[in-house]
């Protein structure tokens, strides 16, 4: 009976099988076996696809316990041992510690300043190999900072990290052979700290994150381990550093710490590769998708019949004007993004070869006109008393007006007369200057506000260590301004001549008076326009009798002022040490002169005077009343208490 009862189980079960195995050779068996040999491929694609992505994710850990397991401790560590270290400090450093948390800047800071001890005290030996590896160390310590603020709870070693090596790179400053062995040990580390940092930036992965620990937990030990060599007995150091050097004791650790980066800069050449291979995995399947995707409706067209095909045929055709449209609708989108690009580049390439055609047509008529003035005679050089057309019987002629260029043509003498040296100031790059806040405020305003007139500036007679007063370094330092922002500027800086700069027959103060009123000239046809529209105002043959002698000032301020009144821009005049030109010879023209100025300045918002003096100028009291001056005290500021405030244009 028990025989009976187990046997009708055992022949269930075998009747059961028998019939499974007979639906699986059918048709639908055999499409379930596919369905399933598919489903179990994607999922092997899928978990090495995910094995691959691990080596350039981006990792974000659960919890701290990644940085517990190695760094954690040796922080600790780290963190007695510093404490223990700073007790043996001098007092000026344990107050810089107390003050707030260490950074990196401070490292760079102390190795700056142990560079400066070393320079004053180095005459020859090995101080410079000394120096040489702290800069090393200085200039790649942000690489630590970087490499550790990777990991999530990083930022909170860098404090650490800074401190302690600051401390013993100072502590170190004063033995020349363990300052030397200290810089060789953390140059070897940053370098190879530095190798690593910038791949590690880009694949942040788990992996990374561990090794980056464990990296800096041996540079925490090394630390560690560093201080304590350090606090050992004077004796026993002396000893020591006489027998052998501070690099030797710790270059195994050294050797430990660029194996370790090593493994990093190789986990992260890992993640290059992978992402390089997940790349290429993904183009290929994408490409596959869309081959099975375009076979697939080509095989619904081959073995369609009948209706199913027509209908079949009619769908490829509308996917086909589709298509095109998709096509056409791009290059229309692509044409409207690049037709401003197009237009301007044919603008430049018409305005290029226009530009070419007029410079070769003016370069013909200038050699006809050089050809056409065989004799000095100036009624045929003065075509501004011309007039614009003349009546030849019955043919019209038609003359240019003069420009810039017939003007500078017709000033070149004066190159003559004009001290040079004196144009934009003694030196070629503004100098640091600092002012009253209410001299820098209403110097901004003059140049951004078109009603504010700021006609002098007057300073103290005292220099400083370059020879310059406090307003020549305004006026040099607005003059550059001007230039670097392309505002018109037009400056002269007066300085008596002296030795072979002398002419006979004139004073010193006339002679620079003189060099003033040509310069502002020849500077003043250099902004006229190259081919004028209408005729300007002034005559060649009044350019021409500047002789540079007293006699010709008169004539040569009227130049001026008829020049100011040509300027269709603001422009800017800034003249410099005017209280040089205080004479009883010069008194009169230079008064002129002034009186001029400020007039054009008065009547045309366009035209803004700005003139320095050292002291008062008697010259500019008789034009100009004395509450009008501005007081640019940079030394009596500070004196004061007052804001000394550098000039920001």
């Amino acid at each position: 009976m028990t025989t009976t009862l187990d046997e009708e189980p055992r022949a269930l079960v075998r009747s059961f099988s028998s019939d499974l195995e007979g639906r699986a050779n059918g048709p639908q068996g055999r499409l379930q076996h596919v369905l399933i040999d598919e489903c179990t491929q994607e999922e092997r694609r899928e978990a090495e696809d995910r094995n691959w992505r691990i080596y350039f994710e981006p990792w974000q850990p659960g919890s701290q316990e990644l940085q517990d397991a190695f760094l954690r401790k040796e922080g600790v560590m780290l963190s007695k041992a510093w404490k223990a270290f700073r007790e043996k400090l001098p007092d000026c450093d344990k107050a810089a510690f107390a003050r707030r948390a260490p950074s990196v800047a401070d490292v760079i800071e102390t190795v700056e300043d142990i560079g400066a001890e070393w320079e004053c005290s180095r005459r020859k030996g090995k101080w410079g190999l000394a120096k040489g590896y702290f800069h090393k160390v200085a200039g790649g310590f942000n690489s630590h900072a970087t490499l550790l603020e990777l990991l999530p709870t990083g930022s909170e070693y860098v404090s650490l990290f800074s401190g302690a090596t600051k401390s013993i790179m100072k502590a170190s400053a004063n033995h020349e052979k363990i300052a030397q062995g200290l810089g060789k040990a953390l140059s070897e580390i940053t370098h190879v700290v530095e190798t690593c940092t910038r791949v590690c930036q880009l694949y942040n992965t788990e992996a990374i994150q561990m090794l980056i620990a464990k990296l800096y937990a041996h540079i925490f030990l090394f630390l560690k381990d560093a201080m304590s060599w350090y606090l050992d007995k004077q004796w026993k150091r002396v000893l020591h550093a006489l027998r052998e050097d501070f690099f030797d004791d710790f270059k195994d650790q050294i050797a430990n710490i660029s194996i370790i980066a090593g493994q990093v800069e190789h986990q992260a050449r890992m993640g290059i590769a992978a992402e390089q291979r997940t790349t290429r995995v993904v183009v290929e399947k994408t490409q596959s998708t869309a081959v099975q995707t375009q076979v697939a409706v080509d095989d619904l067209r081959l073995f369609a019949i009948g209706q199913a095909r027509a209908t079949a045929e009619l769908v490829a055709q509308v996917q086909r004007i589709e298509s095109k449209a998709s096509e056409e609708g791009q290059r229309k989108e692509l044409l409207i993004l690049e037709e401003p690009q197009r237009l301007k580049s044919l603008t430049s390439f018409i305005a290029t070869h226009i530009m070419e055609l007029l410079e070769g047509q003016a370069e013909d008529w200038l050699e006809q006109r050089r050809a056409a003035i065989t004799t000095p005679d100036r009624s045929v050089r003065q075509l501004e008393d011309v007039p614009k057309r003349l009546l030849l019987g019955d043919a019209k002629v038609e003359l240019k007006l003069p420009g810039r260029d017939e003007y500078l043509d017709a000033s070149r003498d004066l190159e003559n007369y004009i001290l040079y040296h004196d144009v934009r100031g003694p030196h070629e790059t503004a100098p640091s200057v600092s002012v009253d806040t209410g001299v820098s405020i209403r110097l901004q305003s003059f140049i951004t506000n078109a009603d504010e007139k700021l006609p002098a500036i007057a300073g103290p007679t005292h220099l400083d260590q370059e020879g310059m007063s406090t307003t020549t370094k305004v006026a040099v330092s607005f003059v550059d301004f001007a230039e670097k922002t392309r505002l018109p500027v037009v400056s002269y800086f007066c300085q008596l001549p002296e030795g072979t700069e002398r002419r006979s027959g004139l004073g010193r103060e006339v002679q620079e008076l003189v060099s003033l009123v040509y310069s502002l000239i020849r500077q003043l046809v250099q902004c006229l326009p190259l081919r004028p529209q209408d005729p300007i105002n002034l005559s060649i043959a009044d350019l021409e009798e500047l002789d540079g002698t007293a006699g010709s000032l008169a004539l040569g301020i009227r130049i001026v002022v008829k020049l100011l009144a040509e300027m269709d821009t603001i422009l800017f005049v800034v003249i410099n040490g005017l209280q040089w030109l205080d004479d009883r010879d010069a008194d009169e023209h230079l008064v002129e002169l002034l009186r001029m100025l400020l007039g054009s300045a008065g009547l045309d918002s366009r035209i803004k005077v700005l003139i320095t003096t050292t002291g008062k100028s008697r010259a500019l009291l008789h034009v100009l009343p004395e509450e009008q001056y501005l007081l640019a005290d940079e030394g009596g500021a500070r004196r004061r208490g007052l804001a000394a405030r550098p000039l920001d244009w």
